[in-house]
């Protein structure tokens, strides 16, 4: 069954008349029909990258595993990362790209499914606002929010050492409910470390910004 709270997000984003103009941390974004906004989460995650990069990530290569509005993608371009950003929605590409022409920074946007459009590319730091729930999406604004059978999180974790250069990182959000349900640990494997950096609560939810990196470095 699915997330009480994620499908009333779900309803509440119906009512909304598209598109419409939202600001986070002093980025302004259009939000456009069919794609998900970004949330009070996608801040703690910027924020605790900030705290760990010491707010510099000038020249760093960073990917954003499903872009959404392009909020995260935005915030890193806007420190001087190169960044590149993926999602599986060709609606959400399509606005997080006019996002970023907005805000007058470079990312480039790839359409893909998980991490489909990364060939050679690595990276020092993978952001990645993950959905809630472990469910299949009826619709492109419940793909922000359903992820079935965790495939976007056992993709990213199965391909860690491949898509990370030494010494990188992932830097992801997770509900406490899905961590009750499916503990990281039953995700990663052995050959990854993690650590929880912030514990934010978001409407009485508690939520995890997690650090992961390969064992080996």
């Amino acid at each position: 069954m699915k997330n009480k709270n994620a499908l009333k997000r779900v309803e509440e984003l119906k009512k909304e008349t598209y598109p419409y103009e939202m600001e986070q941390m002093g980025t302004r974004l259009i939000i456009e029909k069919n794609v998900y906004p970004t949330s009070e989460i996608a801040e703690h995650l910027i924020k605790s990258m900030n705290i760990l990069e010491k707010e510099n990530v000038t020249n760093k290569n960073i990917l954003d595993y499903g872009t959404g509005c392009g909020f995260l993608a935005i915030q890193a371009a806007k420190k001087g990362a190169e960044v590149i950003a993926l999602d599986k929605n060709p609606y959400a590409i399509e606005c997080a790209r006019k996002n970023a022409e907005r805000n007058h920074v470079k990312v480039e946007f790839r359409l893909s499914d998980c991490l489909s459009a990364i060939k050679d590319e690595k990276f020092d730091i993978i952001l990645a606002g993950m959905p809630w729930d472990n469910d299949i999406p009826d619709n492109y604004i419940e793909m922000a929010l359903f992820d079935k059978n965790g495939e976007m999180k056992k993709t990213l974790f199965k391909n860690a050492n491949k898509v990370l250069n030494k010494n990188g990182y992932i830097l992801m959000t997770y509900a406490k409910f899905m961590m009750d349900f499916q503990p990281i640990e039953d995700l990663i494997g052995s050959n990854i470390s993690y650590e929880i950096v912030s514990r934010p609560i978001i409407d009485h939810n508690e939520h995890y910004i997690i650090k992961l990196w390969n064992k080996e470095d």
